[in-house]
Protein backbone atom coordinates (compact mmCIF):
# COMPACT_ATOMS: atom_id res chain seq x y z
CA UNK A 1 0.00 0.00 0.00
CA UNK A 2 2.81 2.47 0.25
CA UNK A 3 3.06 4.82 -2.13
CA UNK A 4 -0.81 4.17 -2.86
CA UNK A 5 -2.68 7.81 -3.94
CA UNK A 6 -5.35 8.87 -2.27
CA UNK A 7 -7.45 10.65 -4.89
CA UNK A 8 -9.11 13.92 -5.02
CA UNK A 9 -12.28 15.15 -7.08
CA UNK A 10 -13.07 18.69 -6.47
CA UNK A 11 -11.43 21.60 -6.23
CA UNK A 12 -11.97 25.04 -4.14
CA UNK A 13 -10.74 23.91 -0.96
CA UNK A 14 -8.64 25.00 1.69
CA UNK A 15 -6.50 23.50 4.85
CA UNK A 16 -8.32 24.93 8.38
CA UNK A 17 -5.65 23.16 10.35
CA UNK A 18 -2.87 20.57 10.85
CA UNK A 19 -2.38 17.91 12.89
CA UNK A 20 1.19 19.19 14.36
CA UNK A 21 1.74 18.05 17.95
CA UNK A 22 0.50 20.02 20.37
CA UNK A 23 -1.53 21.93 18.16
CA UNK A 24 -5.40 22.81 19.32
CA UNK A 25 -6.80 19.91 17.83
CA UNK A 26 -4.59 17.53 19.73
CA UNK A 27 -5.92 19.49 22.90
CA UNK A 28 -9.77 19.26 21.69
CA UNK A 29 -9.39 15.48 21.00
CA UNK A 30 -7.71 14.50 23.91
CA UNK A 31 -10.63 16.30 25.82
CA UNK A 32 -12.86 14.46 24.10
CA UNK A 33 -11.49 11.12 24.58
CA UNK A 34 -11.75 11.90 28.28
CA UNK A 35 -14.87 13.14 28.22
CA UNK A 36 -16.34 9.50 26.67
CA UNK A 37 -14.02 7.84 28.60
CA UNK A 38 -15.98 9.01 31.66
CA UNK A 39 -19.47 9.11 30.25
CA UNK A 40 -19.11 5.41 27.95
CA UNK A 41 -16.19 3.73 28.95
CA UNK A 42 -13.52 2.30 26.50
CA UNK A 43 -13.15 3.96 22.90
CA UNK A 44 -15.85 3.20 20.47
CA UNK A 45 -13.74 3.08 17.55
CA UNK A 46 -9.77 2.95 17.51
CA UNK A 47 -9.20 6.32 15.72
CA UNK A 48 -5.18 5.68 15.69
CA UNK A 49 -5.75 3.23 12.94
CA UNK A 50 -8.21 2.23 9.75
CA UNK A 51 -7.36 -0.87 7.75
CA UNK A 52 -7.20 0.13 4.10
CA UNK A 53 -6.39 -2.06 0.97
CA UNK A 54 -6.67 -2.30 -2.96
CA UNK A 55 -6.08 -4.85 -5.08
CA UNK A 56 -6.20 -5.42 -8.97
CA UNK A 57 -6.19 -8.42 -10.86
CA UNK A 58 -5.76 -10.87 -7.75
CA UNK A 59 -7.49 -13.51 -6.06
CA UNK A 60 -6.16 -13.37 -2.65
CA UNK A 61 -5.00 -9.63 -0.58
CA UNK A 62 -3.42 -10.17 3.09
CA UNK A 63 -3.00 -6.91 5.52
CA UNK A 64 0.30 -8.54 7.39
CA UNK A 65 0.61 -7.75 11.34
CA UNK A 66 -2.61 -6.87 12.23
CA UNK A 67 -3.09 -5.84 16.08
CA UNK A 68 -6.44 -5.84 17.93
CA UNK A 69 -4.87 -4.17 20.77
CA UNK A 70 -7.70 -3.17 23.64
CA UNK A 71 -10.51 -3.36 20.97
CA UNK A 72 -12.59 -6.92 20.46
CA UNK A 73 -14.59 -6.28 17.64
CA UNK A 74 -13.16 -6.64 13.58
CA UNK A 75 -15.29 -5.15 11.33
CA UNK A 76 -14.36 -5.55 7.12
CA UNK A 77 -16.10 -4.14 4.40
CA UNK A 78 -14.60 -5.37 0.50
CA UNK A 79 -16.09 -4.09 -2.46
CA UNK A 80 -15.19 -6.40 -5.52
CA UNK A 81 -15.54 -5.97 -9.24
CA UNK A 82 -15.28 -8.91 -11.36
CA UNK A 83 -16.45 -9.44 -15.22
CA UNK A 84 -17.95 -13.18 -13.95
CA UNK A 85 -18.03 -13.46 -10.35
CA UNK A 86 -17.61 -10.75 -7.94
CA UNK A 87 -17.99 -13.28 -4.71
CA UNK A 88 -15.47 -13.27 -1.84
CA UNK A 89 -15.08 -17.09 -0.89
CA UNK A 90 -13.50 -16.22 2.72
CA UNK A 91 -12.40 -13.71 4.74
CA UNK A 92 -10.14 -14.82 7.95
CA UNK A 93 -7.85 -12.68 10.23
CA UNK A 94 -5.28 -14.37 12.21
CA UNK A 95 -6.26 -17.38 10.70
CA UNK A 96 -9.50 -17.94 11.60
CA UNK A 97 -12.99 -17.14 9.75
CA UNK A 98 -14.63 -13.99 9.98
CA UNK A 99 -18.75 -13.85 9.99
CA UNK A 100 -20.42 -12.88 6.76
CA UNK A 101 -22.66 -10.43 7.84
CA UNK A 102 -24.04 -9.48 4.60
CA UNK A 103 -22.47 -11.01 0.84
CA UNK A 104 -23.81 -9.74 -2.26
CA UNK A 105 -23.58 -12.30 -5.26
CA UNK A 106 -23.31 -12.43 -8.68
CA UNK A 107 -21.07 -10.58 -11.69
CA UNK A 108 -19.58 -7.03 -11.93
CA UNK A 109 -20.10 -5.19 -8.37
CA UNK A 110 -20.67 -6.29 -4.91
CA UNK A 111 -19.58 -5.30 -1.68
CA UNK A 112 -19.54 -7.73 1.47
CA UNK A 113 -19.84 -7.19 5.28
CA UNK A 114 -17.59 -9.46 7.48
CA UNK A 115 -17.42 -9.19 11.33
CA UNK A 116 -15.64 -10.81 14.34
CA UNK A 117 -16.06 -10.50 17.88
CA UNK A 118 -13.86 -11.17 21.01
CA UNK A 119 -10.99 -10.28 19.67
CA UNK A 120 -9.38 -8.27 22.45
CA UNK A 121 -5.64 -9.14 22.04
CA UNK A 122 -5.48 -10.83 18.72
CA UNK A 123 -3.11 -10.26 16.47
CA UNK A 124 -2.22 -11.34 12.85
CA UNK A 125 -3.15 -11.23 9.04
CA UNK A 126 -6.35 -10.00 7.67
CA UNK A 127 -6.67 -12.25 4.42
CA UNK A 128 -9.64 -11.55 2.06
CA UNK A 129 -9.75 -14.25 -0.56
CA UNK A 130 -12.18 -13.95 -3.64
CA UNK A 131 -13.87 -16.76 -5.59
CA UNK A 132 -12.78 -16.20 -8.97
CA UNK A 133 -8.95 -14.92 -10.26
CA UNK A 134 -8.41 -11.42 -11.41
CA UNK A 135 -10.64 -9.88 -8.67
CA UNK A 136 -10.08 -5.76 -8.39
CA UNK A 137 -10.47 -5.60 -4.28
CA UNK A 138 -11.35 -2.40 -2.19
CA UNK A 139 -11.11 -3.15 1.49
CA UNK A 140 -11.94 -1.03 4.43
CA UNK A 141 -12.01 -2.01 8.21
CA UNK A 142 -11.99 -0.83 11.38
CA UNK A 143 -11.52 -1.87 15.55
CA UNK A 144 -14.37 -1.63 17.38
CA UNK A 145 -15.22 -2.12 21.31
CA UNK A 146 -16.87 -4.80 22.80
CA UNK A 147 -20.83 -4.87 20.72
CA UNK A 148 -23.73 -5.73 22.47
CA UNK A 149 -26.00 -5.64 19.34
CA UNK A 150 -25.40 -5.31 15.92
CA UNK A 151 -28.85 -4.62 13.10
CA UNK A 152 -29.37 -5.84 9.90
CA UNK A 153 -27.15 -4.99 7.03
CA UNK A 154 -29.32 -2.72 4.69
CA UNK A 155 -28.21 -2.23 1.09
CA UNK A 156 -29.40 0.43 -1.63
CA UNK A 157 -28.30 -0.37 -5.54
CA UNK A 158 -28.86 1.81 -8.33
CA UNK A 159 -27.14 3.05 -11.54
CA UNK A 160 -28.28 6.93 -10.81
CA UNK A 161 -26.64 9.19 -8.95
CA UNK A 162 -28.27 9.12 -5.88
CA UNK A 163 -29.14 5.95 -3.05
CA UNK A 164 -30.58 5.76 0.17
CA UNK A 165 -30.25 2.99 2.68
CA UNK A 166 -33.33 2.57 5.39
CA UNK A 167 -34.75 -0.24 7.34
CA UNK A 168 -32.65 -0.29 10.08
CA UNK A 169 -32.78 1.09 13.66
CA UNK A 170 -30.43 2.48 16.75
CA UNK A 171 -31.31 0.39 19.95
CA UNK A 172 -30.09 3.76 21.94
CA UNK A 173 -28.56 7.59 21.59
CA UNK A 174 -24.91 6.68 20.69
CA UNK A 175 -25.28 3.68 18.65
CA UNK A 176 -22.70 3.71 15.39
CA UNK A 177 -23.75 3.92 12.40
CA UNK A 178 -21.41 2.60 10.06
CA UNK A 179 -21.58 2.62 5.85
CA UNK A 180 -19.98 1.66 2.44
CA UNK A 181 -20.89 3.68 -0.28
CA UNK A 182 -19.01 1.93 -3.55
CA UNK A 183 -19.24 2.06 -7.45
CA UNK A 184 -17.86 -0.43 -10.21
CA UNK A 185 -16.14 3.44 -12.01
CA UNK A 186 -12.53 4.08 -10.83
CA UNK A 187 -13.85 7.69 -11.31
CA UNK A 188 -17.14 8.02 -9.08
CA UNK A 189 -16.83 10.54 -6.40
CA UNK A 190 -18.96 10.03 -3.25
CA UNK A 191 -20.97 12.45 -1.08
CA UNK A 192 -22.97 11.65 2.07
CA UNK A 193 -26.26 13.93 2.33
CA UNK A 194 -25.44 14.46 6.24
CA UNK A 195 -22.45 16.66 5.60
CA UNK A 196 -19.02 15.49 6.34
CA UNK A 197 -19.30 11.81 7.07
CA UNK A 198 -16.25 10.44 5.66
CA UNK A 199 -14.21 8.30 7.48
CA UNK A 200 -12.19 6.75 4.88
CA UNK A 201 -11.80 8.25 1.45
CA UNK A 202 -11.66 7.10 -1.80
CA UNK A 203 -7.85 5.60 -2.34
CA UNK A 204 -6.45 5.85 -5.45
CA UNK A 205 -8.21 6.32 -9.24
CA UNK A 206 -8.44 2.53 -9.53
CA UNK A 207 -12.25 0.90 -9.07
CA UNK A 208 -14.06 0.02 -7.17
CA UNK A 209 -13.73 3.15 -5.46
CA UNK A 210 -15.54 3.23 -2.64
CA UNK A 211 -16.06 5.73 0.75
CA UNK A 212 -16.95 4.36 4.35
CA UNK A 213 -18.51 7.08 6.49
CA UNK A 214 -19.42 6.86 10.28
CA UNK A 215 -22.16 8.59 12.93
CA UNK A 216 -23.54 8.35 15.70
CA UNK A 217 -27.51 8.24 16.27
CA UNK A 218 -29.22 10.94 17.74
CA UNK A 219 -31.61 8.43 19.66
CA UNK A 220 -33.40 5.21 19.15
CA UNK A 221 -35.27 4.47 16.11
CA UNK A 222 -35.12 4.38 12.58
CA UNK A 223 -31.99 5.14 10.73
CA UNK A 224 -31.55 6.71 7.20
CA UNK A 225 -28.91 7.24 5.18
CA UNK A 226 -28.58 9.13 1.80
CA UNK A 227 -25.62 9.75 -0.99
CA UNK A 228 -24.46 11.21 -4.03
CA UNK A 229 -22.01 9.60 -6.48
CA UNK A 230 -21.27 11.83 -9.57
CA UNK A 231 -19.14 10.04 -12.48
CA UNK A 232 -20.27 6.51 -11.24
CA UNK A 233 -20.42 5.24 -14.94
CA UNK A 234 -22.29 2.39 -13.97
CA UNK A 235 -23.67 0.49 -10.91
CA UNK A 236 -23.47 1.96 -7.39
CA UNK A 237 -24.21 0.03 -4.05
CA UNK A 238 -24.40 1.27 -0.66
CA UNK A 239 -24.27 -1.03 2.41
CA UNK A 240 -25.60 0.33 6.41
CA UNK A 241 -25.96 -1.15 9.75
CA UNK A 242 -25.92 -0.39 13.26
CA UNK A 243 -23.87 -1.19 16.40
CA UNK A 244 -24.69 -0.45 19.78
CA UNK A 245 -22.41 -0.67 22.81
CA UNK A 246 -21.92 -3.14 25.23
CA UNK A 247 -20.73 -0.85 28.14
CA UNK A 248 -19.98 -3.46 30.65
CA UNK A 249 -18.15 -5.70 28.48
CA UNK A 250 -15.04 -3.81 28.85
CA UNK A 251 -14.72 -1.63 31.79
CA UNK A 252 -11.29 -2.37 32.67
CA UNK A 253 -10.28 -2.45 36.70
CA UNK A 254 -9.37 -0.75 38.74
CA UNK A 255 -11.32 1.82 36.30
CA UNK A 256 -14.15 3.66 37.49
CA UNK A 257 -17.40 2.17 36.17
CA UNK A 258 -19.09 4.63 33.05
CA UNK A 259 -21.44 7.16 34.25
CA UNK A 260 -23.66 5.77 31.62
CA UNK A 261 -23.50 2.33 33.15
CA UNK A 262 -23.52 3.12 36.85
CA UNK A 263 -26.83 5.24 36.54
CA UNK A 264 -28.07 2.28 34.36
CA UNK A 265 -27.11 -0.37 37.14
CA UNK A 266 -28.91 1.93 40.01
CA UNK A 267 -31.72 2.83 38.49
CA UNK A 268 -32.54 -0.92 38.01
CA UNK A 269 -31.79 -2.11 41.12
CA UNK A 270 -34.00 0.91 42.41
CA UNK A 271 -36.84 0.14 40.48
CA UNK A 272 -36.45 -3.73 42.18
CA UNK A 273 -37.05 -1.90 45.65
CA UNK A 274 -39.75 0.35 47.43
CA UNK A 275 -36.93 1.49 49.52
CA UNK A 276 -35.59 4.07 47.44
CA UNK A 277 -38.10 7.14 47.04
CA UNK A 278 -39.57 7.69 43.50
CA UNK A 279 -38.65 11.52 43.08
CA UNK A 280 -34.57 10.12 43.37
CA UNK A 281 -35.02 7.50 40.57
CA UNK A 282 -37.02 10.29 38.66
CA UNK A 283 -33.34 12.43 39.46
CA UNK A 284 -31.44 8.81 38.24
CA UNK A 285 -33.57 8.96 34.95
CA UNK A 286 -33.38 12.48 34.43
CA UNK A 287 -28.87 12.51 34.82
CA UNK A 288 -29.25 9.17 32.47
CA UNK A 289 -30.86 11.17 29.75
CA UNK A 290 -28.07 14.09 30.49
CA UNK A 291 -25.48 11.52 29.82
CA UNK A 292 -26.85 9.81 26.74
CA UNK A 293 -27.15 13.38 25.35
CA UNK A 294 -23.78 14.27 26.42
CA UNK A 295 -22.64 11.12 24.83
CA UNK A 296 -24.11 12.11 21.71
CA UNK A 297 -22.73 15.41 20.97
CA UNK A 298 -19.01 14.66 22.44
CA UNK A 299 -19.41 11.23 20.24
CA UNK A 300 -20.37 13.01 16.84
CA UNK A 301 -17.97 15.54 17.72
CA UNK A 302 -15.16 13.21 18.17
CA UNK A 303 -15.79 11.94 14.86
CA UNK A 304 -15.66 15.56 12.99
CA UNK A 305 -12.47 15.67 14.14
CA UNK A 306 -11.60 12.79 11.95
CA UNK A 307 -13.18 13.08 8.92
CA UNK A 308 -10.84 13.80 6.57
CA UNK A 309 -13.02 15.92 3.98
CA UNK A 310 -10.58 15.67 0.46
CA UNK A 311 -8.82 18.85 -0.76
CA UNK A 312 -9.87 17.81 -4.16
CA UNK A 313 -7.32 17.92 -6.68
CA UNK A 314 -5.35 15.49 -9.01
CA UNK A 315 -5.12 12.03 -8.19
CA UNK A 316 -1.56 11.95 -9.70
CA UNK A 317 -0.35 14.05 -7.07
CA UNK A 318 0.18 12.01 -3.43
CA UNK A 319 -0.97 14.04 -0.15
CA UNK A 320 1.75 12.87 2.21
CA UNK A 321 -1.13 13.30 4.92
CA UNK A 322 -3.29 10.12 3.73
CA UNK A 323 -0.89 7.96 2.68
CA UNK A 324 -1.07 4.09 5.31
CA UNK A 325 1.41 4.04 7.53
CA UNK A 326 2.27 0.97 6.97
CA UNK A 327 1.15 -1.95 4.28
CA UNK A 328 -2.96 -2.11 4.84
CA UNK A 329 -2.96 0.40 7.62
CA UNK A 330 -3.98 4.08 7.57
CA UNK A 331 -3.15 7.03 10.01
CA UNK A 332 -5.09 10.29 8.85
CA UNK A 333 -2.39 12.50 11.31
CA UNK A 334 -2.16 14.91 8.59
CA UNK A 335 -3.64 18.26 7.50
CA UNK A 336 -7.38 18.06 7.21
CA UNK A 337 -9.30 20.50 4.70
CA UNK A 338 -12.79 21.60 4.75
CA UNK A 339 -14.76 23.31 1.13
CA UNK A 340 -14.21 27.27 2.03
CA UNK A 341 -17.67 27.81 1.83
CA UNK A 342 -18.20 26.21 5.27
CA UNK A 343 -15.38 27.47 7.05
CA UNK A 344 -17.30 29.82 8.87
CA UNK A 345 -20.48 27.38 9.30
CA UNK A 346 -18.38 24.36 10.47
CA UNK A 347 -16.47 26.22 13.48
CA UNK A 348 -20.32 27.48 14.79
CA UNK A 349 -20.79 24.19 14.31
CA UNK A 350 -18.07 22.97 16.50
CA UNK A 351 -18.35 25.75 18.82
CA UNK A 352 -21.99 25.20 19.88
CA UNK A 353 -21.57 21.22 20.09
CA UNK A 354 -18.17 22.01 22.06
CA UNK A 355 -20.09 24.47 24.57
CA UNK A 356 -22.96 22.21 24.91
CA UNK A 357 -21.19 19.06 25.87
CA UNK A 358 -19.64 21.28 28.78
CA UNK A 359 -22.38 22.22 29.66
CA UNK A 360 -24.74 18.92 29.72
CA UNK A 361 -20.96 17.27 32.16
CA UNK A 362 -21.57 20.21 34.30
CA UNK A 363 -25.39 19.74 34.57
CA UNK A 364 -24.94 15.78 35.37
CA UNK A 365 -21.82 16.50 37.97
CA UNK A 366 -24.23 18.56 39.59
CA UNK A 367 -26.66 16.28 39.89
CA UNK A 368 -24.53 13.46 41.01
CA UNK A 369 -22.08 15.38 43.47
CA UNK A 370 -25.56 16.31 45.62
CA UNK A 371 -24.95 12.84 47.25
CA UNK A 372 -28.50 11.96 47.15
CA UNK A 373 -28.45 9.30 44.36
CA UNK A 374 -25.67 7.39 46.55
CA UNK A 375 -26.90 8.25 49.62
CA UNK A 376 -29.97 6.26 48.65
CA UNK A 377 -27.73 3.47 46.90
CA UNK A 378 -26.05 2.77 50.31
CA UNK A 379 -29.01 2.89 52.23
CA UNK A 380 -31.02 0.35 50.21
CA UNK A 381 -27.74 -1.80 50.02
CA UNK A 382 -27.29 -1.13 54.33
CA UNK A 383 -30.98 -2.37 54.72
CA UNK A 384 -30.21 -5.30 53.23
CA UNK A 385 -27.10 -6.49 54.14
CA UNK A 386 -26.46 -4.91 58.14
CA UNK A 387 -26.11 -7.57 59.76
CA UNK A 388 -28.03 -6.56 63.15
CA UNK A 389 -31.18 -4.66 60.71
CA UNK A 390 -30.89 -5.95 57.53
CA UNK A 391 -33.42 -7.48 55.32
CA UNK A 392 -31.39 -10.18 53.90
CA UNK A 393 -29.16 -11.62 57.66
CA UNK A 394 -33.15 -11.38 59.40
CA UNK A 395 -34.24 -13.41 56.72
CA UNK A 396 -31.31 -16.16 57.18
CA UNK A 397 -32.01 -15.94 61.13
CA UNK A 398 -35.81 -16.52 60.57
CA UNK A 399 -35.27 -19.35 58.34
CA UNK A 400 -32.42 -20.55 61.15
CA UNK A 401 -35.51 -20.52 63.97
CA UNK A 402 -37.48 -22.39 61.91
CA UNK A 403 -35.35 -24.89 61.54
CA UNK A 404 -34.61 -25.06 65.25
CA UNK A 405 -38.31 -24.86 66.22
CA UNK A 406 -38.95 -27.78 63.67
CA UNK A 407 -36.36 -29.93 65.26
CA UNK A 408 -37.54 -29.16 69.05
CA UNK A 409 -40.98 -30.34 67.61
CA UNK A 410 -39.84 -33.51 66.28
CA UNK A 411 -37.77 -34.48 69.47
CA UNK A 412 -40.60 -33.64 71.97
CA UNK A 413 -42.93 -35.98 69.54
CA UNK A 414 -40.35 -38.44 69.68
CA UNK A 415 -40.32 -38.41 72.99
CA UNK A 416 -43.85 -39.20 73.86
CA UNK A 417 -44.26 -41.80 71.09
CA UNK A 418 -41.21 -43.38 73.53
CA UNK A 419 -43.67 -42.94 76.84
Amino acid sequence: MSGVAVGYDVVNSLATYGGTSGSLQDEWVAALDEQLRVLEGHAWVDFEERILDMKANAQATSVNGLSMGTFSTLLVFVATYHVADSSIASVTFADQPLTALYASTGSQLGVQVYLGQGLAGVAGNLVVTATSTGVDMNIKGLKLSAVRHISPVVTASTVGSALTTSGVSAVEAGDLVVSLVCAASGGARFYSADAYETFIPKVGSGWPGSMLTASRATEAGPITKAFRVNNAGGTTRAVTLVFTKDHGADVPIPREVPERLALRRFIEDARATSLIPSDLVEAAEAALKEVEAAIVNAGRLRLQFEYPIPVYRSSEFLDSAFLPAAPGVVRFTGARARPISSLLPRQSFLSVHLNNAVQAVQAIQNILSAGELYDARFSWIDGRINLETGILPKKDRAILRRQKALENIVTNLTRLLTM
